[in-house]
């Protein structure tokens, strides 16, 4: 059987910049195994432009923690997903 992986969804319009929507626990893998996602601008690098929080749920936002040793992210959520996130597991600190 084949390892499944946490769900997060990657969106484009031009194919080199990218939206993220959740950023799950497996975010490396799914990036690692996706060519689009890694240009090879800079170090760490990956198309990601944005990403969007549907929720706070550990699923969802943990893969933040990946993606914050590269390249500064703009991140969008609601304001009780980010009081979440500043607070009870401050990721956003």
């Amino acid at each position: 059987a084949q390892a499944r992986t946490q769900s997060s969804i990657a969106l484009s319009d031009d194919g080199v910049n990218w939206v993220l929507c959740n950023a799950s626990p497996d975010i490396r893998a799914q990036l690692q195994g996706f060519a689009p996602m890694q240009p090879g601008r800079a170090l760490r690098d990956t198309g990601i432009s944005a990403i969007v929080l549907m929720d706070s749920q550990i699923d969802h936002t943990t893969g933040l923690l990946s993606l914050r040793e590269g390249c500064p992210h703009q991140v969008w959520c609601t304001d009780m997903v980010h009081e979440d996130l500043s607070t009870g597991f401050p990721l956003f600190e």
